[in-house]
């Protein structure tokens, strides 16, 4: 399970956290940590409830490669 987590978040931890911690400072309530991240909520907004079906087949393709 690590290795595909490793495989898919290209974000460095360090990096990670920096965004983190600037949104908090900035009072926000979403940090969206590296390209996937911003991807998702992309999908999410344009396929609405779409996408709660289409996410698991998109794990399914990324786990296989």
């Amino acid at each position: 399970r690590a290795d595909g987590f490793d495989r898919l978040a290209r974000t460095e931890p360090d990096q990670a956290a920096q965004v983190i911690l600037r949104r908090v400072r900035q009072g926000r309530a979403r940090a969206l940590v590296g390209a996937d991240a911003r991807a998702a909520l992309l999908a999410e907004r344009a396929l609405g409830g779409t996408y709660q079906r289409v996410v698991p087949w998109f794990a399914r393709l990324a786990r296989s490669r």
